[in-house]
């Protein structure tokens, strides 16, 4: 018996792609410009905190508290009233859960948007407070393997025993230094672009291009 890992953007829900777009506009009005390919090729996968942090060291611009709090807090909003879970993502679900495999969400999000997203996709009911973890247990994010072993720990399962399903190559990461079993998964928006598929085969790991593939991998 296995115990599948996860990841919730990307993965779970279509979202990614959705808070890019709104992140970025908040980074345009105070003098931050990149594109929406630029910033998915720079901080899909890692914590909100890092990506400050990077922007930050970059370019001197300071954030504070308040300021990051009402960005997030917009790009959630927005990112809510859009985001859809991944196609054919509730009956892979439904699957495991007949199939009574263990199952959990590893996420760089916050509890909060993690929780919410699976409420307003619809996918909430295959997970409980209990098997969700996000970067908030940890003190270091992806690609650190911490936060996989946190969930591994808390689920009762060696890591060698652990699938990890990442979108990201952050995540892909984690989970090799975890030395956990990677798949890597292309089913998101945000994932169309031919050097983001080419970065990913470059792990050597299987890939699913969405939720049918992806079930045949387990």
């Amino acid at each position: 018996m296995k115990c599948i890992i996860f990841d919730c953007d990307g993965v779970l829900v279509d979202s990614e792609i959705i808070t890019t777009k709104y992140f970025i506009k908040h980074l345009s009005d105070i003098g931050f410009q990149i594109s929406i390919e630029d910033a998915i090729k720079r901080f899909t996968g890692i914590s909100d905190k890092m990506v400050y942090e990077i922007i930050s060291k970059e370019t001197g611009i300071i954030f504070t508290p308040e300021q990051i709090d009402h960005i997030q807090n917009q790009v959630h909003h927005s990112l809510h009233a859009e985001v859809l879970a991944i196609t054919g993502m509730d009956e892979l679900l439904a699957t495991l859960e007949k199939s009574n495999k263990k199952i959990c969400v590893a996420s760089s999000g916050t509890l909060n948007k993690i929780n919410k997203s699976l409420t307003v996709t619809g996918l909430i009911k295959y997970f409980h407070a209990e098997n969700i973890f996000s970067v908030q247990h940890v003190h270091k994010g992806k690609p650190a393997p911490d936060l996989f072993l946190f969930a591994a720990n808390k689920m009762g399962y060696d890591p060698k025993d652990c699938i990890v399903v990442e979108d990201s190559l952050a995540g892909i990461e984690a989970a090799i230094a975890a030395n956990m079993r990677a798949i890597g998964f292309l089913g998101g928006s945000h994932a169309h672009y031919d050097w983001y598929k080419l970065k990913m085969s470059a792990y050597n790991i299987p890939i699913a291009q969405n939720s049918v593939e992806l079930f045949k991998l387990f």
